[in-house]
């Protein structure tokens, strides 16, 4: 059971990411708001992997719209902010672990945020040292052995765990002009030259 203890760590991990993911937007809209500044927002834009429910937040909660022209947050007008209706929004997180998260950190207004941030911090560092303390891999064997999950789930806990090393393979990219596949290119004529 060593093997579904260090899975359970894993999905809380990332449980916990969505939901600092969550916090980090609602801080940023609260900033903005205060400040009207949208440097800072258009830095986090770029930085996150999933632009599109962030966009979404505030679409929905401010009067901040994304120019994809420019890639970038504009100001459109003195719309309404709902920041703290954006505190209890579904659009990052789901609703289950929106409330458990929420009731565990104590977070009840905007104010509570950047205590909840720190705290969400320091159980992810706690969850990261759990599993870094059993520091055994987990092999293709381990996880054959849990009978409880399906196949893709064993697969995305394989690769969770072992990820793949990006580069180069031996002997680099091959140089051939058919290095694509000849799918699609016209029948060569073996005896023109």
């Amino acid at each position: 059971m060593k093997l579904k203890k260090k899975l359970n760590l894993l999905i809380d991990r990332i449980c916990l990411y969505s939901f600092k993911l969550h916090l980090l937007t609602v801080m940023v809209g609260e900033y903005s708001r205060q400040s009207k500044d949208l440097e800072p927002l258009n830095n986090f834009i770029r930085q996150v992997e999933d632009t599109e429910v962030v966009i979404d937040w505030f679409h929905a909660h401010t009067p901040i719209r994304f120019n994809r022209k420019k890639k970038k947050f504009v100001a459109r007008s003195d719309g309404k902010w709902s920041i703290t209706n954006g505190l209890s929004s579904e659009l990052i997180i789901g609703k289950n672990a929106l409330v458990k998260y929420s009731k565990r950190f104590g977070i009840k207004t905007v104010e509570d945020l950047d205590r909840a941030f720190k705290a969400v911090e320091t159980k992810m560092a706690e969850l990261d040292a759990q599993y870094e303390a059993d520091s055994s891999v987990i092999t293709p064997h381990d996880i054959e052995q849990v009978p409880e999950i399906s196949e893709r789930e064993k697969i995305k806990a394989y690769l969770a765990a072992n990820p793949a090393l990006d580069g180069m393979g031996k002997f680099g990219i091959p140089q051939s002009k058919h290095r694509f596949g000849i799918y699609g290119m016209p029948t060569p004529n073996q005896w023109s030259r």
